[in-house]
């Protein structure tokens, strides 16, 4: 039993990891736009780099929903309940985003609201997920029956915040990766530079964050740096970071988008190492919190939900593998501002 609730807290992290690493150049580009794109030709090219993967990298976010109503019943329940309302205006701003498209960018009559949705459908989310990512972290005020006992205002306690804008930094650049090896022209200099620049923000963030967190979650801290997935973790945010700068200086875009995702990929490690076996941390009644054995469903349940898994989970690489394979290359040409 032990064993399949690690391998799906396991299957969890890679999804969260996998989300924030494809959507996250999305939301980046989006975030990005209004800074990178000068002209209408410009910021046509960049929605251009999306326009064919975005949608299918938010079902990553249904699955991760999905996953946790199946397999940890009660952390759905505790966390849709808690962080509600940020899921609700993050699913709205989501949701505004993708109308902006198709009534500004694919409409008769572009505005200026539609273009702002776009900017905010993109920002409003990366720094909310961050903020519940940040409480998750830290803990929440749970009861003793494992349900959210705290306020809307105490899940913007500084730590959550930090990490928000430590997210926001993180989807810029992954957005700004992206671009740099997707885009032309006089576009792909300003976003080789923007990507430049992004990584040293995130890596800024990434160390404040971490002292701020040492001191603050000492357990958290303590439980990263005893385990030696802690230390891969770290090593893999600060060796793609490092990467990426080597891969920009050298004009090889595409392996430095994969550092900043390695970046990603490390971060979330170290998240997952840091609470493990916790999956949501109590700071309340409910000593431990909920965690892979009090949370977890039956092992009929678990046992189901892995053979489904198994032939699952290539089917779903596959198909990132093959959708990214027919859309690699670069934006060619100014394009259009109708449609996406």
């Amino acid at each position: 039993m032990a064993a399949l609730q690690t391998l799906w807290f396991v299957v969890l992290a890679v999804l969260v990891a996998a989300y924030a690493s494809l959507d996250g150049y999305s939301l980046g580009i989006g975030f990005l736009t209004p800074v990178l794109g000068r002209n209408p030709e410009e910021k046509s090219m960049l929605r251009r780099t999306i326009e064919a993967t975005w949608d299918g990298n938010e079902v990553l976010l249904i699955l991760i929903g999905g996953l946790l109503f199946a397999v940890f019943p009660s952390v759905y329940a505790s966390v849709l309940s808690g962080f509600y309302l940020l899921f609700m205006v993050s699913f709205f701003a989501l949701i505004f985003r993708t109308v902006s498209l198709s009534l500004h960018y694919g409409g008769p009559h572009p505005s200026r609201g539609w273009r702002s949705a776009f900017w905010a459908g993109s920002a409003v989310p990366s720094f909310l997920l961050g903020v519940i990512a940040g409480n998750l972290i830290r803990g929440v005020d749970l009861s003793a029956g494992g349900n959210y006992a705290g306020t809307i205002g105490s899940l913007f306690n500084p730590f959550a915040i930090s990490v928000g804008v430590l997210s926001l930094a993180l989807v810029a650049n992954q957005g700004a990766a992206w671009a740099a090896m997707k885009v032309t022209g006089d576009l792909h200099p300003r976003t080789v530079w923007t990507a430049r620049i992004t990584g040293l923000v995130l890596l800024a963030l990434f160390v404040l964050v971490s002292i701020y967190a040492a001191f603050a979650l000492p357990d958290h801290a303590a439980n990263v740096t005893r385990r030696p997935l802690g230390w891969l973790a770290i090593l893999l945010t600060l060796g793609g970071l490092g990467y990426q700068q080597y891969s920009l200086a050298r004009s090889r875009d595409s392996l430095s988008f994969v550092g900043a995702c390695a970046a990603v990929v490390g971060l979330v490690g170290i998240w997952f190492t840091g609470t493990f076996p916790s999956i949501v941390p109590s700071l309340g009644q409910a000593a431990g919190g909920l965690t892979i054995s009090n949370a977890s469903a039956a092992r009929s349940t678990l046992i189901v939900m892995t053979v489904i898994l198994v032939p699952a989970a290539p089917l779903l690489v596959g198909v990132l593998i093959y959708v990214n394979r027919i859309f690699r290359g670069r934006v060619q040409g100014p394009g259009s501002d109708r449609g996406y």
